[in-house]
């Protein structure tokens, strides 16, 4: 976006009071453009990747609040104990 500052003084009778207009012009579009830049900023859309952790984050963390979320993690790791029991039992078995 780009602002333009093309002013002209025509006017030679009212010269001074024209360059004071041009600069109060200026300020209040410099002003402007700080403040849009400002909310373009907060409203700018986050990336894909950002979205997904998001996402997964509040995921996590809804599940973390459900009751069944620590049953269901210790069933999850008693279930990875016995196959890993398991695996170390054929494992020792193929050496015998």
């Amino acid at each position: 976006m780009a602002l333009d500052y093309i002013f002209h003084n025509n006017n030679v009778a009212h010269y001074d009071d024209q360059i004071q207009e041009n600069e109060l012009t200026v300020k209040i579009k410099n002003a402007t453009m700080q403040s849009w830049s400002e909310v373009e900023k907060k409203n700018k859309p986050h990336s894909l990747n950002e979205m997904i952790e998001d996402l997964l984050k509040k995921k996590c963390e809804g599940n973390k609040k459900d009751v069944n979320y620590e049953v269901e993690e210790k069933q999850k790791e008693i279930l990875r104990q016995k196959l890993y029991h398991k695996r170390e039992r054929i494992a020792q078995e193929g050496e015998d």
